[in-house]
């Protein structure tokens, strides 16, 4: 594999979809294949068809960085269960995942390892409690339903958000039961996996990451890296095709919890 410029243990690509200059998703689109382009003209929903440009631009855009391959020139393919991956150029990219909830992309990128990021606008989760019972182990559903109903909603994202990048990040879809695996979230360590079957998972393996984006998005950040081992991670907040941003490296942490603030930015003031 080329070296990889200013790659950290993970960076983190934000592609804000208010900040894109409409002429821009016509440059997009025109990097999309003809698969890709067929996706687009599928979606109906408000929105659908230019988050999908910018999302395959900022992944396209992001691989690149990394490698010198134009971005037009990517080729992906799915696996199984549903997860994208580079087919060609084969061996030149880092590993890397794809989450978007309003009007914000992430694009979570490592050298090697497995990883999955998950992303949710915060939001009033109404039926937080039944939906914990019927989706989480019960571990989580518990906190959920202990919680103050101030909390409620934040608690359940949380969970949610942690779960579905765990999922991700090991790419087998729905051989990975979410109530097949727990997490636990003291207040003084970060978010920590155990599992019903302990013969599922290694929990020493895992390292999880939360960001608050901008106190309207909960982001979690699953990376297959030992429990012990030192975690660096960066974060750009990106507009594909326009210039590459330098990295910020986040604060160490003992939580590996972070309030990126407005405009994505580590507010030392706020960080956990």
């Amino acid at each position: 594999m080329k070296s990889l410029p200013e790659l950290f243990d993970v960076d983190l690509w934000v592609l804000d979809l208010d900040s894109i200059d409409p002429a821009l998703v016509d440059r997009y689109r025109a990097l999309m294949s003809a698969d890709e382009r067929e996706q687009e003209q599928r979606l109906r929903f408000p929105g659908g068809r230019e988050r999908h440009c910018c999302t395959r631009a900022l992944a396209r855009t992001v691989l690149s960085h990394y490698t010198g391959v134009e971005p037009r020139d990517w080729v992906f393919a799915t696996n199984a269960y549903g997860k994208p991956d580079v087919a060609r150029p084969a061996d030149v990219a880092p590993r890397f995942n794809l989450s978007h909830s309003g009007r914000l992309v992430v694009c979570a990128v490592t050298r090697d390892a497995e990883v999955g990021v998950d992303i949710e606008k915060w939001r009033e989760v109404p039926k937080a409690v039944e939906l914990a019972r019927r989706f989480f182990a019960p571990p989580e559903a518990s906190v959920v339903e202990r919680a103050p109903s101030d909390r409620r909603s934040r608690d359940f994202l949380r969970f949610w958000t942690l779960k579905e990048s765990y999922v991700k990040a090991r790419g087998v879809g729905l051989l990975v039961p979410l109530e097949g695996f727990f997490f636990e979230l003291p207040g003084q360590r970060p978010p920590s996996i155990g599992f019903a079957n302990p013969a599922n998972d290694d929990p020493e393996a895992w390292q999880f990451a939360e960001f608050r984006y901008a106190d309207s998005y909960q982001v979690a950040l699953a990376v297959r890296r030992p429990r012990i081992a030192p975690l660096n991670i960066s974060i750009r907040r990106t507009v594909p095709l326009c210039g590459v941003p330098d990295p910020q490296r986040l604060p160490e942490t003992p939580l590996r919890r972070w309030d990126l603030g407005d405009g994505g930015r580590p507010d030392r003031r706020r960080a956990d």
